[in-house]
């Protein structure tokens, strides 16, 4: 790991509870090639770092040879002097270890850090080995889905080869809501509460809380799309084609049309602020504080599904924390109470919002 590595940071808690959790049956090493300074100062200064008992490997040469890599997390799982796996983060858990000690042969996902995958690069190509060179054809369209490349980056791209007169469009490794987006030019953040879909589609949109791994997830509901057609199409034609191809492969209709409904406007009124907003270094600190910026709470009930559209007419974001308990999201009474002595409160409004339906056929 590295200490400036938020996600690293963020399994640390969870690294620690299992090491009580399973006492001395299981021991987890934190391997990081900065100096001891540098992490002690992470561990003195840093809400996680303080509270975490993990032995740190600093300056570590050795294990990054035995075990390269170039992503972080990078878990290495050794029981009885056998590398049993090689995961992300997300694979360490009470139900994992305990399948390790169970003497079980594991057949997880190897984590492989994939660098040269040459993104400039069709996915298919014509048969030339059972197809003449003279009768190979001069121009080559195709629409084509795979399921999940494994280890590879995701990334969407569009490339005009202007010797053959094409345009290749190309997905790697996306979910159905990202490709659903890119169809209608959506942002990739777009909030799942103006997203109108069918239950039985959500799977494809987001990790269900079943205990699987988001590299499971990610290796079950990500696909690769790619399409090559004549000329240099607009960017609405290039949609209109993604949405035809969606459509057809996954049995979907998607459409985006506008929709009166109501939405939670946050506003702000000086003269009700009981208590003064925190400030904090990073989201690490302010969360072991149970605090959370107004941003962030805005942005987990925009994409949280069915909850209603949130509007921020208050000018606070990213800078300003507030006590933050698990508050229902949907209750707009109890949010309301949670945010009064800030002088902030959610009033519901009926205005035209332009939604996504994605249904199926």
């Amino acid at each position: 790991m590295n200490t400036g590595c938020s996600g690293c940071i963020a399994a640390l808690p969870r690294m620690d509870s299992l090491t009580k959790l399973f006492k001395s049956r299981v021991s987890i090493f934190v391997s990081t090639p900065q100096d001891p300074d540098k992490v002690n100062y992470f561990k003195s200064h840093n809400a996680i770092g303080q509270k975490v008992s993990l032995p740190f490997i600093t300056k570590d040469t050795l294990l990054e040879k035995y075990f390269p890599h170039v992503y972080i997390s990078h878990i290495v799982w050794i029981y009885k002097g056998v590398v049993v796996a090689i995961t992300h983060s997300d694979y360490v858990s009470e139900k994992n270890i305990r399948e390790v000690l169970s003497g079980a042969v594991i057949r997880w996902p190897v984590k492989r850090d994939v660098t040269d995958y040459d993104y400039s690069s069709p996915l298919f190509s014509s048969n030339k080995a059972a197809i003449p060179e003279f009768s190979l054809p001069q121009h080559i369209w195709y629409t084509a889905f795979t399921s999940h490349l494994d280890n590879i980056t995701p990334r969407y791209s569009i490339y005009y080869d202007s010797l053959s007169h094409t345009t290749r469009i190309t997905a790697i490794n996306y979910s159905l809501l990202q490709l659903c987006l890119k169809a209608f030019g959506l942002p990739p953040n777009y909030g799942l509460s103006r997203i109108a879909a069918d239950t039985a589609l959500q799977k494809y949109f987001l990790k269900s809380n079943d205990g699987s791994t988001a590299t499971d997830w990610k290796n079950q509901y990500t696909f690769c799309y790619e399409t090559q057609i004549e000329g240099c199409p607009s960017d609405s034609i290039i949609q209109k084609k993604l949405n035809l191809d969606i459509e057809t492969q996954f049995g979907i209709t998607a459409y985006s049309k506008s929709k009166s409904m109501d939405c939670w406007v946050l506003v702000y009124d000086s003269s009700k602020q009981k208590i003064p907003f925190d400030k904090f270094t990073n989201y690490a600190t302010a969360k072991k504080s149970n605090e959370t910026s107004i941003w962030s709470l805005l942005y987990r009930m925009n994409h949280t599904f069915y909850h209603p559209p949130v509007i921020n007419k208050s000018l606070f974001g990213a800078q300003q924390y507030i006590k933050a308990k698990e508050e229902n999201l949907t209750d707009i009474t109890a949010v309301n109470s949670l945010l009064a002595d800030y002088g902030l409160t959610f009033k519901v409004v009926q205005k035209e919002i332009p939604i996504l339906f994605i249904k199926e056929k």
